[in-house]
């Protein structure tokens, strides 16, 4: 038996090398971060930076140049890593929902919060402070605007679920 494919062998073997790539960078990238918090696993750092390297090598070794700072970036894009496992697409009605409702406020709150809070920890690592006030400021506008994605939340369900009062039914005539 003999499969058949569209793509090249280069083309497979590219992919194939650009999957190990996005895996040990974001293992490697993940461990820093909860180590940073006070969780990760520092004593795997090292073979995790060496795995990532590799993988990083073979990458160069079959394509010919490095990966481009532009993948590099996309592997390491929480939102759409998060995204990759998900099958659901919602429809134009669920898009208009969650914008009337406050829940796409939320997401892109919650978005920001995220943003500022690695910014501020890179910072502190690195002793910059111009920086670190930059992700603080972030980090205030993200809770500001997420209060009021949670206002404007709990005014729609409010309007919608509040039962207006029924008007009094009139006595019958005895």
């Amino acid at each position: 038996m003999r499969v058949v494919s569209e793509r090249s062998e280069a083309e497979i073997r590219t992919h194939e090398v650009e999957a190990k790539v996005r895996v040990t960078l974001r293992r490697l990238a993940a461990n820093i971060m909860r180590a940073a918090r006070g969780s990760g696993s520092s004593a795997e750092l090292g073979a995790q930076m060496v795995a990532c390297i590799e993988a990083m090598e073979a990458y160069r070794d079959v394509v010919g140049t490095w990966v481009p700072s532009w993948d590099l970036n996309q592997m390491l894009d929480a939102d759409a890593a998060d995204a990759e496992g998900r099958t659901f697409k919602p429809s134009a009605e669920d898009q208009a929902r969650w914008d009337e409702d406050g829940s796409t406020d939320r997401a892109l709150a919650e978005r920001d919060i995220r943003n500022a809070c690695l910014q501020m920890t890179a910072s502190m690592l690195l002793n910059q402070s111009p920086q670190k006030a930059r992700g603080e400021h972030d980090l205030y506008e993200g809770v500001r605007r997420l209060e009021a994605s949670r206002e404007c939340s709990r005014a729609y369900y409010q309007a919608k679920y509040t039962t207006t009062p029924r008007a009094q039914k009139k006595p019958k005539p005895q």
